[in-house]
């Protein structure tokens, strides 16, 4: 088995706009995620919002990976998981780009 980067056509997280809302899930089970980083970045003007990383291994119980997010960051992952969510506590006024930074397995 073989690894690559995630291609630039990768999409970013799906952000709710609605306060206690949780964005689409995005399946990663293709990706090395043990090795893997969540990064929060553009967090543009206004009031940045409030946002949780929540990750589940059967898609109906959903952990909290890292909460609280309000400006931009790295998250590491150091665990496996079956999908990954942004969770939106308080919306902001420009919700923030939410990208995955992994390896995607070759088979």
């Amino acid at each position: 088995m073989s690894r690559r980067s995630i291609s630039e056509e990768e999409q970013p997280f799906a952000v709710a706009t609605a306060n206690t809302t949780a964005g689409a899930a995005k399946r990663v089970e293709r990706f090395d995620i043990a090795n893997a980083a969540v990064h929060f970045h553009s967090f543009d003007g206004g009031s940045p919002g409030s946002y949780d990383l929540e990750g589940t291994l059967d898609g109906n119980v959903w952990e909290k990976i890292d909460s609280a997010v309000t400006s931009a960051e790295v998250i590491p992952l150091t665990h496996y998981w079956r999908a990954l969510r942004v969770y939106t506590t308080t919306a902001g006024s420009t919700p923030p780009t939410v990208v995955l930074g992994a390896h995607e397995f070759l088979y």
